[in-house]
């Protein structure tokens, strides 16, 4: 496990309390050059070529989720025999994983396959600890606690490593439901992958530009090497952006964590 990055953990104190806008840039730039320079020297990534985008971000959270708990959720796996034996597991996590994506499937289309119910049967039978047999099943994952920074990754690249160009339809706000009931999240970056295999090819992000003045905000920026553009947000979801975003991240929307 990395250890944890004291002045990462202050700069994300500061900019937690802080208002957009009243954060000392200086004090953010010198502090993340620094976070990220640190990270990738003490790390395993090759120097002299393109890495993935997605394993630089794990690698990021693997630094500060032990001690930031804005990047963490919680789901309950549970499971009921024929007999009425419950077992229940919690698991923490730190990103959804879209898999198998197909032609114009949405986040609310993946989220209610994964976390739905199963049942266990025939050669999949569930070896129940209370009967001390296989027994029929029903298993089920759901979402108990879902964290402030949602990150979602899509899975683009199959078995055989082959890009998948696949539309995937991400809204812009998103509801999703937990144990306490539905929370929001409002999407504020989409990292795209151009290219056809994982460890090649060009990466472009779209951000949106808080507002001091409102959180509701919907000016948005594409970022693409050091050129960076005003867009709108059907720019950053145009039909290309649906068929090659490889990354998306997610804030819970204040004030409605549940409704």
């Amino acid at each position: 496990t990395w250890r944890f990055d004291k002045n990462l953990h202050k700069l994300l104190m500061q900019i937690q309390k802080s208002k957009w806008g009243e954060t000392n840039q200086q004090f953010t730039e010198r502090y993340v050059r620094h976070y990220i320079k640190s990270a990738v020297t003490e790390s395993r990534f090759p120097r002299a070529m393109m890495n993935d985008a997605h394993d630089f971000v794990m690698l990021i959270l693997d630094r500060v989720a032990h001690n930031d708990q804005r990047f963490k959720g919680v789901l309950l796996r549970s499971t009921r025999c024929d007999q009425g034996h419950v077992s229940e597991i919690h698991e923490d996590f730190f990103q959804l994983h879209v898999e198998n994506v197909s032609k114009d499937k949405t986040l609310n289309d993946f989220v209610q396959t994964q976390y739905g119910a199963e049942t266990l049967e025939g050669d999949d039978m569930y070896q129940c600890t209370e009967c001390n047999s296989k027994r029929s099943a029903i298993t089920s994952r759901e979402v108990q606690n879902w964290p402030e920074f949602l990150i979602v990754q899509v899975g683009r690249f199959g078995p055989d490593q082959r890009k998948i160009l696949d539309p995937f339809n991400f809204p812009t706000l998103w509801s999703g439901r937990g144990e306490s009931g539905s929370v929001r999240y409002r999407l504020m970056t989409a990292v795209m992958h151009m290219g056809h295999t994982q460890f090649g090819g060009h990466y472009m992000a779209y951000g949106r530009i808080p507002d001091p003045e409102s959180a509701d905000s919907d000016k948005w920026a594409m970022y693409n090497d050091s050129h960076v553009e005003s867009v709108s947000r059907s720019d950053v979801q145009s039909r290309t952006n649906r068929k090659t975003v490889y990354l998306l991240l997610y804030q819970l929307v204040p004030g409605c964590d549940v409704i």
